[in-house]
């Protein structure tokens, strides 16, 4: 199974710009004034052009377009965001333009305090999922012991998750400080949710074993398949080869994470969804020793 995806955004791009089905996009709407008065939003929001913005935005308004554009002028909340121009994104929200997931990832990864503080004042929910498989802005914060103390404070929670069942506390095991990992269950994170286990052996930092061992003492389940808990994610994700933590210790050639999980009853002999064991994935990836170790386990 394939490490939770990168938590870098890309960055140039405003999916949130568009809106398949809005009013805004009929086209009426479409006119070269209103084109013209959307680039000049755009210019002037990337500029920090605070007077140029409301000026176009004031005659946008004024317009026969339709309210998708309004709350939705282009790629004008990007741009500002990637400036860090405050006051000009403070103006668009309060003219109603429409915070999306992507603004609030890149204000994140930014580490943004004072335009996330906006975008909280403004109505956006933090546990709002970023994707269908990427869970809410919080997990983007996890190298950031102080601005994850600001999620928290905010309401932010270290459970919240996506369709898949992936949430912040993953991305902490995998990206983040173990002192953010331990600050997430001082505010509530569970260890039955978000696949941590199988997170924390793809964690590339040195302290990885002290992760799992971290994790084990908190009683995270050793033996369940990647998903095994929640059907629609298995359903999804079975045909790339769910296994146990024990697979994917194996599959990264962790001799000394797999002790670990051995040592807490990890079960070699548990077959992942297409059919592997723990020594064949170690054998699949080059790890020979790691593969002959656990092999003599299998009957």
């Amino acid at each position: 199974m394939a490490a939770l995806q990168s938590m870098d955004p890309i960055e140039g791009l405003d999916f949130d710009s568009v809106s398949a089905g809005d009013d805004a996009y009929a086209v009426q709407a479409t006119s070269p004034l209103c084109l013209l008065l959307v680039s000049k939003i755009e210019h002037a929001a990337s500029s920090g052009n605070l007077v140029a913005a409301k000026e176009a935005f004031t005659t946008l308004s004024r317009t026969d377009v339709g309210s998708g554009w309004l709350r939705r002028p282009g790629s004008a909340l990007i741009l500002a965001l990637h400036g860090n121009h405050a006051k000009v994104i403070e103006y668009l929200l309060a003219e109603g333009v429409q915070i999306g997931p992507s603004h609030v990832r890149l204000a994140t990864v930014k580490r943004a305090r004072a335009i996330l503080e906006l975008f909280v004042r403004y109505g956006w929910d933090l546990n709002t999922q970023t994707e269908w498989s990427v869970p809410p802005a919080l997990a983007f914060a996890a190298e950031d012991f102080d601005l994850c103390s600001w999620f928290l404070d905010h309401g932010a929670d270290p459970n919240a998750g996506c369709v898949l069942d992936i949430t912040p506390l993953s991305a902490a095991v995998q990206y983040g400080l173990l002192e953010v990992i331990q600050l997430f269950f001082e505010h509530g994170g569970k260890v039955t949710q978000g696949q941590l286990l199988h997170y924390a052996i793809w964690r590339e930092r040195d302290d990885r074993a002290e992760v799992v061992a971290y994790l084990l003492h908190k009683g995270a389940p050793v033996n369940l398949l990647m998903y095994e808990t929640q059907p629609k994610s298995f359903a999804l994700q079975k045909a790339f080869g769910l296994g146990t933590p024990l697979h994917d210790a194996a599959a990264q050639g962790d001799g000394v994470v797999m002790k670990l999980l051995l040592d807490h009853g990890a079960d070699a002999t548990v077959h992942d969804s297409l059919g592997f064991l723990p020594y064949q994935r170690a054998e699949a990836n080059g790890h020979q020793a790691v593969a002959r170790h656990l092999h003599r386990l299998v009957p």
